[in-house]
Formats: structure tokens, sequence, C-alpha cells
């Protein structure tokens, strides 16, 4: 719908979880105990976490913004 925009932000402890199993399904770097940098493209991160099945969960639950007329 033109009208609506859907947006989900990333739990980052589910999302050191996938990197710790999948160490080079997502390009990254380990900044420090806490922090990772993602480090790919737009296209490879849609590629390897967006229509992913086993990355699926990294992401909260949608949250649906509508727009105000």
């Amino acid at each position: 719908n033109k009208d609506q925009v859907s947006m989900a932000g990333m739990n980052i402890d589910l999302m050191k979880k996938f990197i710790a199993k999948y160490p080079n399904r997502v390009k990254h770097e380990n900044i420090s105990k806490d922090h990772i940098l993602l480090t790919a493209t737009a296209a490879g991160l849609q590629k390897n976490i967006l229509t992913n099945k086993e990355a699926a969960f990294v992401f909260d639950k949608p949250e649906i913004l509508y727009r105000k007329k």
C-alpha cells in the first residue's frame, strides 16, 4: 500500500548468535565483544538475511506506519 511503510529493527543479540553459527554468511567485523559492524552490501544483506529462513528471527516484529492525510 502506498500509504504505509513497514519497519522492523534488528535484534543484536540474535544477530550475534546467527553470526556465531554462520560466520561466513554475512560480511561483518567484530569491533569489540559487544559490537558488530555489518560490512556487506545492501544486496548482500538482502540475500543473506532478508531472504534466509535461518536468519529471519534476527528481526523484531515489524511496525506499520501510516501516512496521515
